[in-house]
């Protein structure tokens, strides 16, 4: 069924739909169409249909139409307590099927603004899901509530058999102005407001599917080229307005909507995993994750290949993070509220990512400081406020006026000025009640803090700041009668007491500590307007530099190792378990976690996680620590190890035993070692003798052309007379979306030849797949007459455990599988690397030969290609595969700058180390191992290897050995400190001053990415991604350089004794080529 099939019986009435309504008809009559792919932590999705969903709500509704409720009075409003997963919209329309309302209560809450929703809300009923149950037992001191335990969104998923049909019999007419459900606004610190949001607002959003049809200019609005998505990928909170709402837009949009796993906060790696299991076309994100993003070159290439646009809400994306990433997909920003739903905005694209076209149909206003409606100059000398204004003929698509039935306006207190290069765009900037908007999206309305600070003796004003930060500091303005030490003192510990209650008041995120505050000194008085109040934005330009200090300082609530006064004792492994789990309860508010709990079960969100890895990470700082957990910690772990008795026995446990990091990645290494060996086994076994004459002209098959290596190999195997056809198979992008028919390139190989032709061919495929993802006639036609297969694509990730390369190594058999039932004895070359055998501790060279042994690999990089090199080596032997394996070491940019050549990736780690050097104005005075330079231009390997498989296959008679292991490193190495720092301080512009050791280097980066918010002097930092690789560098900074056994590589490819040396002068070149790119 195609993503415009199944809008059954209400496709005709759109804006005017019950979502009840909907998901019946189309149960009947397209059952088997799925609504819903949830994605699961095992990295597996499930299909949920519109006939299993509508099972899954008449479960929740056999829950609550006990017959026990239905002797009791009817319930009008239950609330709902959970962690954001399809429940919410579950649990919704169940209530509605009732008759009844539901109250979404947002799980970041504290206890008090639980207790007042319910309150307000006249809620009797409390359905909570099982991680909250401390907190519902605590509202239920009094037994004012029914509570109702909602089973887990697995055994709602999993119960297949048909439950109790319940019928719903309300019609659009019936019920458009009921409740459809309760929402509440942040109320981050003074007590959120409740909004009842009725059908016909949810009708709203519905209808703006045809705002191109009812606009003469016919242009779509932003949410009708989203809807164009198949497959969309919704992170937002589904306890929140714009989650929500947009998952119903969608949903009447027959999109599949795609949920992440649940008790999983959105993050980069759970963005990762939904990417390569489902595919979606469009993305809801929250800002962090595309900030993060941005950094993440390889993710971010992964995402785009299937990613038609991203779509951020609830708070700021840095403008370098969305410069970068509108310049290579759609990048929407959404606008909405409680009370008003989405708004109806054109899409806009770089470089206006961040402004907002409105559409006309919205009847926006806009409204002086002063509360005086303004012209046509709006917005042109300063903010105004954006004002909704009711208009008949759209009132169907304005959802305040839905929410607020009877009202003519609504004042949003948004603040906008005009774009100055485009007047019909609008910039935000901010509220007009001053709520701040932390980095994580979590809201602060300051201005009641500030009054109850204020009134502490000594205190003269408060101002608290933190947009697009972290978290949020304070300004303190103190009488003349408090600046002696003694009274700061005292001042400092009276709002410290203060802070405990306001902090009752405020979610996890929004928390303020006493030691991020800045007290003004008397020559700095906080400027006033004429009526005695406090110029926010010039306070904060005047202090600008103490703020910018504290954020550097990273004097927040992690910087001593401990968590609300909880410190980590890695004395033994079970008071370390005992500490950790002590955190944890207090991370997750919760005492009731257990060691074998899930953790995000409970409610530690990404922030929360952040906060665990820097407590562990400062904890780990000290060599006592560090001698009692090997093993250093990342985010990674955290989500790896969900629970404190995993984490705790990731971190503690010794290395070799059951208990470490190490044993599970060792089992890890085995279990895929032996899950594709037993896949080798259908190979056929193959003489030693070649199948098929060999032809006089070579037909290379090449994988990754695209890539850095993979570019210039191609370049040099087009230069080669003995080949005569050259194929390229790349994954799909924007500039491959369809194969691409053959060229025919003339050469000349001297001045005095003749001109010969070769042909090259690009394919799009996925080498994961069956038939190379092919179509069989092209595999076909390849399988007659391809020579040699040279593998060259491989995700480049430092940071990913083994189990993410698990698509590449099963790629290996689909490529061996090529080879046996190719018509030529298909040789394989495959561009390993020195990452294979980093880890060789024999006190000799690397021999040229296969290692078994998983520990000589580093990280899950190098354990993935070592894995695909022993499968090689297993081919061989079962089946008389013949194989090249190139063990490469660090590749550099190429020895001379060429017009249309690549230069060295900036995503690479060196180059990265330059960008970061010159952000931070220092630069490391060694690189421990790695500043043994025995690096290879990019254009001498693909010489090199070029040479290697043409004369392997040419000589292959002469070789006896069916996997060869050849190591590309440089016969003439250089040392970092005397070749390339010298050139390195003349680029940057740098002076020996600014030389640190690379242990301090890796220091001041990290305190950066842990404490600063990713900046320095108020910059974004590139490349934080690489953190833990360049800590590694500096933990290793004694160690001895790899030395490797090169005599058989010199012998059959004798290119390799001819290479150049890196030195100075590369660098020139390299650093040139990266101005040009930057400049471009």
């Amino acid at each position: 069924m195609t993503h415009a099939e199944g809008q059954s019986r209400e496709a005709d009435c759109i804006g005017e739909r019950l979502m009840l309504n909907y998901i019946s008809a189309l149960a009947i009559d397209y059952p088997d169409k799925v609504a819903f792919w949830q994605v699961l932590s095992n990295n597996e999705k499930i299909e949920i249909t519109y006939r299993h969903l509508e099972n899954m709500i008449n479960q929740i509704v056999s829950l609550l139409d006990t017959d026990e409720d239905r002797n009791e009075q009817r319930i009008d409003t239950y609330a709902y307590l959970s962690p954001s997963d399809l429940r919410h919209f579950l649990v919704a329309l169940a209530v509605n099927k009732i008759g009844s309302k539901c109250l979404f209560l947002s799980p970041r809450n504290s206890y008090s603004i639980h207790e007042h929703l319910l309150k307000e809300s006249g809620a009797n009923t409390l359905i909570y899901d099982e991680t909250f149950k401390d907190i519902a037992t605590d509202l239920d001191t009094e037994g004012r509530f029914d509570t109702k335990v909602l089973p887990s969104l697995a055994s709602l998923i999993d119960t297949r058999t048909q439950t109790t049909h319940y019928e719903y019999r309300e019609t659009w007419s019936e019920a458009a102005t009921k409740p459809a459900l309760m929402l509440h606004t942040s109320g981050s610190t003074s007590m959120p407001k409740l909004v009842t949001v009725p059908h016909s607002a949810i009708g709203a959003i519905d209808a703006q599917r045809l705002i191109s049809a009812r606009s003469e200019d016919k242009a779509k609005c932003q949410l009708e080229v989203m809807a164009e998505a198949a497959k969309i990928y919704q992170s937002f909170p589904l306890f929140h307005v714009a989650g929500f709402e947009l998952l119903c837009f969608f949903i009447f949009s027959g999109c599949i909507v795609i949920l992440g796993p649940p008790y999983r906060p959105p993050s980069t790696g759970i963005l990762r995993d939904v990417v390569r299991i489902a595919s979606p076309d469009g993305a809801l994100l929250p800002p962090q994750i595309l900030n993060q993003l941005s950094e993440d070159d390889v993710l971010l290439t992964e995402v785009l290949r299937s990613i038609k646009w991203l779509c951020a809400g609830g708070g700021c994306v840095d403008q370098d993070s969305g410069d970068f990433i509108s310049k290579r997909t759609r990048l929407f920003m959404s606008m909405g509220a409680t009370e008003c739903g989405s708004y109806m905005l054109y899409p806009t694209d770089y470089p206006y990512w961040n402004a907002y076209h409105f559409h006309p149909f919205n009847g926006i206003k806009w409204r002086s400081l002063d509360g005086e409606f303004m012209g046509d100059d709006a917005g042109e000398n300063g903010p105004c406020e954006l004002v909704f204004v009711k208009d008949e003929k759209f009132s169907d698509l304005q959802g305040p006026f839905h929410v607020f039935k009877g009202s003519q306006q609504f004042p949003t207190k948004d603040l906008f000025e005009r774009h100055p290069d485009n007047p019909q765009y609008w910039v935000f900037k901010g509220r007009k009640d001053d709520i701040t908007v932390l980095s994580t999206g979590e809201k602060i309305n300051p201005l009641a803090i500030e009054e109850q600070l204020g009134k502490i003796p000594g205190v003269n004003a408060v101002q608290v700041v933190g947009h697009s930060r972290p978290y949020p500091i304070m300004l303190v303005e103190l009488t003349s009668e408090a600046q002696s030490k003694n009274s700061q003192t005292d001042i400092i510990e009276a709002i410290a007491g203060e802070l405990q209650a306001i902090n009752k008041f405020s979610s996890r995120d929004a928390q303020l500590n006493a030691k991020d505050l800045v007290l003004s000194d008397s020559d700095r008085p906080f400027p006033r307007n004429t009526k005695g109040a406090v110029q926010r934005g010039l306070t904060a330009d005047i202090y600008q530099q103490e703020i910018e200090s504290l954020y550097q300082a990273g004097e927040n609530r992690n910087e001593e190792g401990t968590v609300c006064g909880v410190s980590l004792d890695f004395s033994s492994k079970q008071s370390f378990t005992e500490s950790l789990l002590e955190i944890i309860q207090q991370l997750t508010s919760s005492d009731s976690v257990e060691v074998n709990d899930d953790f995000f079960r409970y409610g530690l969100d990404s922030r929360a996680a952040q906060i665990l890895v820097a407590t562990i990470q400062k904890a780990q700082s000290s060599e006592e620590v560090c001698q009692n957990a090997r093993n250093l910690i990342s985010i990674d772990a955290i989500y790896s190890n969900p629970t404190v008795l995993q984490l705790a026995e990731a971190l503690a446990g010794e290395p070799g035993s059951s208990s470490s990091m190490g044993s599970k990645k060792q089992d890890e290494f085995q279990r895929m070692l032996e899950k594709y060996t037993n896949q080798l086994s259908g190979l056929q076994k193959q003489s030693n003798s070649p199948r098929a004459t060999k032809p006089e002209a070579e037909h290379i098959l090449v994988t990754g052309s695209s890539g850095y290596v993979g570019s210039y190999l191609v370049s040099s195997l087009l230069s080669r007379r003995q080949v005569k056809q050259v194929t390229c198979i790349d994954r799909v992008t924007e500039e491959r979306k369809a194969h691409s028919p053959p060229k025919t390139w003339s050469r000349r190989m001297s001045a005095d030849s003749h001109c010969d032709e070769i042909v090259i061919r690009n394919l799009v495929g996925d080498l994961s797949k069956p038939f190379l993802g092919l179509e069989k006639a092209a595999y076909s036609d390849l399988l007659g007459s391809v020579t040699t297969f040279m593998h060259c694509q491989w995700p480049v990730d430092f940071n990913q455990p083994l189990s993410k390369f698990e698509p590449s190594i099963a790629s290996i058999i689909n490529i061996l599988n090529f080879a046996n039932e190719a018509h030529h004895d298909v040789h394989v070359a495959f561009l390993s690397s020195i990452a294979t055998v980093k880890g060789w501790d024999k006190g000799t060279a690397v021999p040229e030969e296969p290692l078994e042994d998983q520990k000589y690999a580093q990280l899950g990089y190098g354990k993935s290609k070592m894995l695909a090199s022993l499968l090689l080596r297993e081919a061989g032997r079962v089946a008389a595969v013949r194989s090249s394996i190139f063990r490469v070491c660090q590749v550099s940019g190429p020895k001379a700058a060429m017009v249309h050549q690549k230069a060295w990736p900036l995503r690479d780690w060196f180059p990265t180390l330059l960008q970061i050097s010159k952000s931070i104005e220092c630069v490391p005075g060694s690189l421990g191992p790695a500043g043994h330079i025995d690096w290879v231009t990019v254009d001498d390997l693909a010489e090199a290897i070029t040479d290697q498989l043409i004369s392997r296959n040419r000589d292959i008679a002469e070789l006896e050995e069916m996997t060869q292991f050849y190591h590309m490193a440089s016969c003439s190495p250089t040392r970092y400190e005397d070749d390339l720092l010298p050139a390195i301080l003349q680029g940057l512009g740098f002076t020996r001053s600014n030389v640190v050791s690379i242990s301090e280097w890796a220091r001041r980066l990290e305190k950066i990415a842990l404490h600063q918010n990713g900046k320095y002097k108020g910059q974004e930092i590139p490349g934080l991604g690489l953190l833990g690789f360049f800590k590694h560098l500096a933990a290793s900074e004694n160690s001895h350089p790899l030395e490797l056994d090169m005599s058989r590589t010199k012998e059959r490819i004798p290119r390799l004794n001819n290479f150049g040396a890196v030195n100075g002068e590369r660098l020139k070149t390299w650093l040139q080529q990266w101005e040009e790119e930057t400049e471009a």
